[in-house]
C-alpha cells in the first residue's frame, strides 16, 4: 500500500477521532484525489458530512463506497 496514503488515512481518522470534521474530510478528499477507488475515504467522508449536518453530501459518499463494494454493511446503513 502506498504510504503517502497511509498517512493521510491515518491523519484522516486522528482527525475524525478528535472531532476535527473540517480536516477529516480534507485529508479523505486528499486521498481520493490520488486514488479514486479507496473505500475508506468514501466511508471517512461519508461520517465526516454527518457529522456537519450535510446529509445529501453524506449519502453521495456512501454510494460511491457502493459502486466498489456493493455488500459494504457501513455504506449500506
Amino acid at each position: 500500500m502506498d504510504t503517502k496514503l497511509d498517512k493521510l488515512h491515518s491523519q484522516a481518522v486522528d482527525a475524525a477521532l478528535k472531532q476535527n470534521w473540517t480536516d477529516a474530510i480534507a485529508y479523505n478528499l486528499q486521498i481520493l484525489e490520488a486514488d479514486a477507488t479507496y473505500i475508506d475515504a468514501f466511508l471517512g467522508l461519508g461520517f465526516a458530512y454527518m457529522q456537519t449536518g450535510k446529509l445529501k453530501d453524506a449519502k453521495t459518499q456512501y454510494k460511491a463506497a457502493l459502486e466498489i463494494d456493493p455488500v459494504n454493511l457501513i455504506a449500506l446503513n
